[in-house]
């Protein structure tokens, strides 16, 4: 149609072997996405659209002058076809980069919330990788903190407060000098004077003081049986 509105000659030949352009698309996307994340990711799209449109000039060439009488020069139809589809390569291949990548941060962000469920300490010179969960409560043990599970307990370089921060189980501070996990605990009984015991699971009793009330009282209020 186009060649019959413009009146040239129409050959099948030449439109099959122009037409590999848009296949060219097809493994340069696959490996845009394939490709680890870059501080120079802004200059991806430029760099894959050049070589996409030489390489298509090059594939031109070569075919060219292998099946046709006459062949398309290398820089001639580089230069057109850089004229014609520079700024859709440009365009297709900037948003690739963009969807990738933004699908990648997402990954990234997924593998990281399970990473945060987990503590790494070390145990007589051995790596321990602890969960949150098998956490009964940690005390401070300057300049370290006492992480205590049903096993052992582990001093862990940090603070109550930097642990609060990176932990994603339910941990609540009920004394200025310890952290203890919600899901282990199965009772607690009053002082009368405004501080509490409070039983965990392994019948182990840890103490929350009366200054740290507004965290522990709130819990147990919002705690509703299904």
């Amino acid at each position: 149609m186009h060649s019959y509105i413009r009146n040239y000659s129409f050959y099948l030949s030449e439109s099959v072997l122009f037409s590999t352009f848009w296949l060219i698309f097809i493994p340069l996307v696959l490996f845009c996405k394939k490709m680890p994340k870059r501080k120079y990711d802004i200059v991806l799209p430029v760099v894959f659209s050049l070589f996409h449109l030489g390489f298509f000039a090059f594939l031109v060439y070569t075919l060219s002058n292998l099946f046709f009488d006459d062949a398309f020069e290398f820089y001639k139809t580089f230069i057109n076809t850089t004229s014609d589809y520079g700024l859709v390569c440009l365009i297709i291949y900037s948003l690739s980069t963009f969807l990738f990548r933004r699908n990648e941060a997402e990954s990234i962000e997924l593998v990281s919330t399970e990473i945060s469920r987990r503590i790494k300490v070390t145990h007589q010179q051995k790596t321990v990788i602890l969960a949150y969960k098998d956490i009964l409560y940690v005390k401070s043990e300057k300049p370290y903190i006492a992480i205590v599970t049903e096993e052992r307990t582990y001093l862990h370089h940090s603070s109550l407060k930097n642990f609060l921060k990176e932990q994603s189980a339910n941990f609540i501070q009920i004394h200025k000098s310890s952290i203890v996990n919600t899901d282990w605990i199965v009772s607690y009984t009053s002082r009368k004077n405004g501080d509490y015991d409070i039983q965990l699971k392994n019948q182990q009793v840890v103490r929350a003081s009366r200054s740290f009330n507004k965290n522990f009282k709130p819990f147990f209020d919002s705690i509703s049986l299904k």
